[in-house]
């Protein structure tokens, strides 16, 4: 993992990545304990966690005890459903998409319009986009 691949990214985020390309356990657990550090969930204000059933989530010992010891709830959704219930689908991440959309459009047309959007400059454009989606103000 490349740190100038965070460059631009908002402001507390962490990067972790696999050869495979698929979340594991080891980095799931480190994004967890990253959400309760930021999130701060207590008996007085308890966090709802929706999550999908891969083996990373769910038979993780370090998330559950965590989730536990800081009043954070996890609900798993069913297997196989996660295209159709996922709330976070509609709610972020297709403001997020558009939001991207439009600063990758904006940064090749402006002064890059030769040039293609590579790894180096994602955070770049992604954390204008995610700032935009991140919020609880209408668009």
């Amino acid at each position: 993992m490349k740190q100038e691949l965070m460059d631009g990214a908002p402001v507390g985020s962490i990067s972790a990545c696999h050869p495979s390309g698929w979340i594991q356990t080891d980095i799931f657990t480190k994004w967890f304990h990253h959400f309760v550090h930021f999130v701060k969930p207590s008996a007085d204000d308890p966090v709802l966690l929706i999550i999908n059933g891969h083996y990373s989530h769910t038979k993780n010992i370090d998330v559950v005890d965590k989730a536990r010891e800081h009043c954070a709830a996890t609900v798993s959704l069913p297997p196989h459903s996660t295209h159709k219930m996922q709330p976070l689908d509609v709610g972020f991440l297709k403001p997020l998409k558009t939001y991207w959309a439009q600063e990758t459009e904006t940064w090749l047309g402006s002064s890059n319009p030769s040039r293609v959007v590579w790894p180096s400059v994602v955070c770049k454009l992604f954390g204008p986009a995610y700032r935009r989606a991140a919020t609880m103000k209408l668009q």
